[in-house]
């Protein structure tokens, strides 16, 4: 029988790896469609027609998340590194 004490760190580490994958997903799910939306995002969102800003609003939030989840994902890791 395993001792639980050397699994433990092994899942959690498993769990940090599957929230940066979910993290990456979100960032590449979160570059826009349309490459004249990308060209203009970066000039001024504010001129963009109300369409555009909510499409602009849903990349930035997933963008974020992703961003959000990667670094919570490497400090599971880090910390599971650690353990035992």
């Amino acid at each position: 029988m395993m001792n639980p004490a050397l699994v433990l760190p092994d899942l959690i580490n498993s769990f940090g790896l599957l929230v940066d994958i979910v993290g990456a997903g979100f960032l590449a799910y979160a570059l826009p469609e349309k490459a004249d939306v990308l060209g203009t995002l970066y000039t001024s969102p504010w001129e963009l027609s109300e369409e555009d800003q909510k499409q602009w609003r849903r990349h930035r939030r997933r963008w974020k998340l992703g961003v959000s989840l990667l670094v919570v994902g490497f400090s599971i890791q880090i910390v599971s590194n650690h353990m035992g």
